[in-house]
């Protein structure tokens, strides 16, 4: 049985990216050979629903994808560890603290996709305050940024908040590669989103060190 890491999506407010972000962030580990399970909590099951488009749904080596509910997740977490599985990525929904707070007391990482907004600034201290809870590692990710001035220039967010590098941009290859069941990874064509994919998902394996890990509170 592998070690297995566990990075959980997480938000309370509802239309950040956290599942655009984390169906990418699945396939690029993937990519890196990695055995992958993603976790649906949301009721919505947006996610599993691009899984049951995608190719990755016929290829049992590459990707798991399970629509859990709360009641049902550790026992899903205990079976994909003994399956060996390397990495869970979990999309939680927006507006559930009980649900999300206990998803993210069984991750090693938890990120936090952030809009460039005032709005979704105030809307995420509640986020913050369930991790700090758990004292569990966590990074912000700008999501849906037009120009990096646009952050630089406008948004400061609080000292106890880190964030990733990665900046995501606000892209069509996101819409286009997602509504058919890819990822920007799996574009034929080169895709400015999907390099930048490539770069998040490096950033991502880089905290999974434990020396390079911090406590976020």
């Amino acid at each position: 049985m592998t070690d297995t890491t566990i990075i959980t999506f997480a938000q309370q407010k509802g239309g950040t990216g956290k599942t655009t972000l984390a169906i990418e962030l699945a396939c690029a580990l993937r990519q890196t050979g990695r055995s992958i399970a993603i976790i649906d909590l949301d009721l919505q099951q947006t996610l599993s629903r691009w899984f049951a488009l995608s190719t990755y749904n016929n290829n049992n080596d590459k990707i798991t994808c399970i629509h859990s509910t709360i009641w049902q997740f550790h026992d899903h977490i205990q079976t994909l560890k003994d399956n060996g599985t390397d990495t869970i990525i979990v999309d939680t929904p927006p507006h559930q603290p009980q649900d999300t707070q206990s998803a993210i007391k069984a991750s090693d990482l938890v990120l936090v996709p952030l809009l460039p907004s005032m709005f979704d600034i105030w809307s995420s201290e509640e986020t913050f305050e369930l991790i700090s809870k758990e004292r569990i590692p966590s990074r912000f990710i700008w999501n849906r940024v037009l120009t990096d001035s646009e952050i630089d220039t406008r948004f400061e967010l609080p000292s106890s908040w880190s964030t990733l590098n990665t900046r995501v941009p606000n892209h069509i290859d996101f819409i286009q590669a997602l509504s058919s069941g890819q990822s920007t990874q799996d574009m034929t064509t080169p895709s400015i989103a999907g390099q930048i994919m490539s770069k998040f998902s490096n950033e991502v394996l880089s905290l999974l060190v434990p020396e390079e890990m911090e406590l976020s509170a």
